[in-house]
């Protein structure tokens, strides 16, 4: 989460004045297109757009915006694989992180005006025993990882004197009777 307040350090003023000066009123849902669009226009009111601007790099790294009552949601991903939330208050312009699920709840809730209790599938049961990465420079290698790891498990297994054998055993000596 310092990465967050380290991109905008020292500026936290000048985003909170861009996050309140949005017209949150005619749309609660903002892309990152419309983020950056709507930074250059309020760069370009404080004077000449600086091409070194601090802030630059921060607002291209927000994916979306939620607004809602008087706060704004933002998500922020710094670099690859990394996501961070934070909430504006509007009213006191105060940045504050938040987690994930109270970000996606304040989604739903826009969305589908759902309750306190939004429908909730839990898919980690089919996770069980499945490798899984836990590196960014791994993101887009899933069938190599996935190669490597069995071929491990493979040899491993060989080298402990055990082996994966095929559940059908065929007698014949034709390729074809085996099928």
């Amino acid at each position: 989460m310092d990465e967050i307040f380290a991109a905008a350090a020292g500026h936290e003023e000048t985003f909170a004045r861009f996050i309140v000066g949005l017209p949150l009123g005619e749309r609660p849902f903002w892309l990152q297109s419309d983020l950056v669009e709507a930074y250059a226009r309020f760069a370009g009111e404080r004077g000449p757009v600086v091409a070194d601007d601090p802030l630059v790099p921060f607002v291209r790294g927000l994916q979306e915006g939620v607004a809602f009552g008087g706060a704004m949601l933002l998500s922020f991903r710094p670099r690859v694989g990394r996501w961070h939330y934070l909430r504006v208050d509007l009213a006191s312009r105060e940045m504050a992180p938040v987690d994930v699920a109270a970000f996606l709840a304040h989604k739903e809730r826009m969305v589908d005006g759902v309750g306190p209790f939004p429908l909730e599938i839990d898919l980690g049961p089919f996770n069980r025993g499945f490798p899984m990465l836990s590196e960014s420079r791994s993101i887009g290698r899933g069938v190599e990882f996935l190669n490597r790891k069995l071929s491990s498990e493979l040899f491993h297994e060989l080298a402990q004197g055990g082996g994966r054998t095929s559940s059908v055993s065929c007698r014949s000596t034709s390729i074809g009777a085996c099928r």
